[in-house]
């Protein structure tokens, strides 16, 4: 069964175009540099972590961040995904400072 979906494009479409972005020049190196001091940020971060649960600092059942933690888990994979968008993220704010 389908069912039919009238799309209406806006009128002033032609008007809504942006002007180009320019992109700095960024070098190689400053890259590097940024995705250093992201690993390092990402490092504090885990040895906050750490610290946090040996201090038994853990979130409340029933909170929206104990429900996230449960939601995600600890999957190897999850925690290494997120580490790494974490770190790009990172990276990425560095680069923008300079």
């Amino acid at each position: 069964m389908f069912i039919a979906v009238e799309i209406q494009i806006p009128i002033d479409i032609e008007n809504r175009r942006s002007r180009p972005i320019k992109f700095p020049s960024i070098s190689i190196n400053e890259v590097n540099n940024a995705g250093k001091l992201a690993i390092v940020f990402v490092n504090t971060m885990d040895k906050l972590e750490i610290e946090l649960r040996e201090r038994k600092l853990l979130a409340r059942s029933g909170t929206k961040e104990f429900s996230h933690q449960n939601f995600f888990g600890t999957n190897p994979l999850s925690v290494r995904l997120a580490r790494n968008g974490m770190i790009a993220l990172q990276a990425s704010i560095e680069l923008a400072r300079e």
